[in-house]
């Protein structure tokens, strides 16, 4: 979240001043915008994002692992096999 736009030189003065700010108010009215804005983000589908964004980042990985040529469907190594022997292509997005 972008709240303030500094030149680079005075980002750390600016960053400890505010940070200073932030401490001085009290911790209680601070849990509960903490909280206030992650209620927020979870109605946006936050948990969600993140959960897809994290399987995907796993298969990327296993996929990379596997070498350029290896077929790896969403669902694990067999997904792309089965999406070929179907006529359907390999990997992800492969809809043809």
């Amino acid at each position: 979240m972008v709240n303030h736009v500094v030149p680079r030189a005075e980002l750390e003065a600016f960053g400890l001043a505010m940070a200073e700010r932030i401490a001085q108010k009290p911790l209680f009215a601070l849990k509960l915008t903490k909280q206030a804005i992650n209620a927020a983000q979870d109605a946006q589908g936050r948990v969600s994002a993140m959960q897809t964004s994290f399987a995907l980042h796993h298969l990327a990985h296993a996929h990379n692992m596997l070498g350029p040529r290896q077929a790896c469907g969403p669902h694990g190594l067999d997904a792309g096999d089965q999406e070929a022997s179907k006529g359907r292509g390999v990997g992800l997005g492969a809809r043809h």
